[in-house]
């Protein structure tokens, strides 16, 4: 199948799709050390590598510059995921810069009917609702008042009622990269289908896939059949009425968004009806972070923690209490181990999301070409873009917003 890179990165669906033989027919991304890296990563033609200029970096003009393919079968894009982590400050779709760069993919999507949408963002995407202000704000105060966050799952429910309308059928799983590499990474896929008579179930991804006949569903003889017996009871069944107001089949009242999200980690949509239940998904194989490090006789002395970085990340790790607020932080393992996977990296992975290990006599951070390894990019990878002008502080970035190549793979096989 064809398919578009939206958000593109370096090329982390990229990589992963055409592992399967899926063909790129454009790609599109903001940031010039990531378009560095990616047409290094991805052109074999060298000087192609160095006109990383030429393909298009923004996705709200896709449409209006005409600059889309005349046809496509697969739309991916991994949007930004900073309004709807509990890193940010959790706008959702209320954030006028990021989390409104959806709604460009729904350009896309409406302007182009692509077969399939598949897509990745942060966990907190089935939470995340609507940030309310407060409205008696004193400006000559110290302290700021507290944003709250109202009718969680909102935005969530919103993604869902535009594909529905668009007539696409959807579903979608909450997986950890940690499945298939050293790397906990939590990330919410979702893959959306035009439309037919059946309905090709893609997740759970640890199970055998099938094919669903719509026209007899029934997602309680789903619940029932013995062989999901790792789906929990903690579920719920869905409908759209013709207001798209979400009516829960038990009480056929509409849900009310408050304080509490529907979504649980899986879920389909098929004909505006919504099965989401939490499903039990542990990893088969424990990935060592030992097997993606690079040797001691490697490590340049710049990784190593001086007694001084040692001392604040052994302070940045130790449990506190934050006196204002009152919030609180668990103690972190100082050094990381190496025998599971990583902690999740992160675009700015210093103080207390540092992963630091033991060398030696003492500790270290990890390395640019670690970050790739970890994110399922290859070593000649990184020579690439390392060749191509990219420093090694936009790599480990680059890395740390990256779509986990090895995740792609496993769910684009599925295809």
């Amino acid at each position: 199948m064809t398919f578009i890179d939206l958000f593109a990165g370096i090329g982390g669906f990229r990589k992963g799709m055409e592992a399967h033989g899926h063909k790129c027919v454009l790609s599109c991304e903001i940031d010039n050390s990531a378009r560095k890296s990616y047409s290094a990563i991805h052109y074999n033609d060298p000087g192609k590598a160095e006109r990383y200029e030429e393909f298009p970096n923004d996705v709200t003009k896709l449409v209006d510059k005409n600059q889309l393919p005349e046809q496509f079968d697969v739309l991916c894009a991994g949007f930004p995921c900073q309004p709807f982590s509990r890193a940010g400050r959790r706008e959702g779709f209320s954030n006028d810069r990021s989390g409104n760069l959806f709604f460009s993919v729904m350009d896309i999507i409406n302007h182009s009917e692509p077969k399939k949408v598949f897509l990745e963002n942060v966990k907190g995407l089935l939470t995340s609702g609507i940030i309310e202000e407060p409205t008696d704000v004193d400006p000559e105060a110290k302290i700021k008042p507290k944003y709250i966050e109202v009718d969680k799952g909102l935005t969530f429910k919103i993604i869902l009622e535009f594909l529905d309308k668009h007539g696409y059928d959807a579903q979608w799983q909450l997986i950890n990269s940690a499945h298939f590499i050293a790397h906990k990474r939590e990330r919410v896929y979702i893959v959306a289908t035009k439309r037919k008579e059946t309905f090709e179930q893609i997740f759970p991804i640890h199970v055998e896939k099938e094919t669903i006949n719509t026209k007899k569903l029934s997602y309680t003889k789903i619940l029932n059949n013995p062989k999901y017996n790792f789906i929990s009871k903690e579920s719920f069944q869905f409908k759209f009425n013709a207001e798209y107001e979400l009516i829960d089949s038990k009480t056929k009242k509409p849900f009310v968004f408050s304080k509490t999200t529907p979504w649980k980690n899986f879920g389909m949509m098929i004909g505006g009806k919504i099965l989401t239940a939490k499903v039990k998904h542990n990893p088969e194989i424990i990935h060592k972070l030992s097997d993606y490090l690079q040797s001691n006789d490697e490590i340049d002395s710049k990784f190593i923690l001086s007694k001084e970085e040692e001392e604040k990340q052994r302070y940045a790790k130790s449990a506190k209490t934050w006196e204002k607020s009152g919030n609180k932080m668990g103690n972190m393992a100082f050094p990381d181990s190496i025998e599971k996977p990583s902690r999740t990296l992160t675009a700015n992975s210093s103080g207390r999301e540092m992963m630091v290990i033991a060398y030696k006599d003492k500790f270290r951070k990890l390395t640019p070409l670690e970050y790739y390894k970890l994110q399922g990019f290859t070593e000649e990878d990184y020579e690439k873009a390392i060749k191509a002008g990219v420093s090694e502080g936009q790599i480990k970035k680059q890395s740390g917003n990256a779509v986990t190549v090895s995740t792609i793979k496993a769910i684009a096989k599925r295809f």
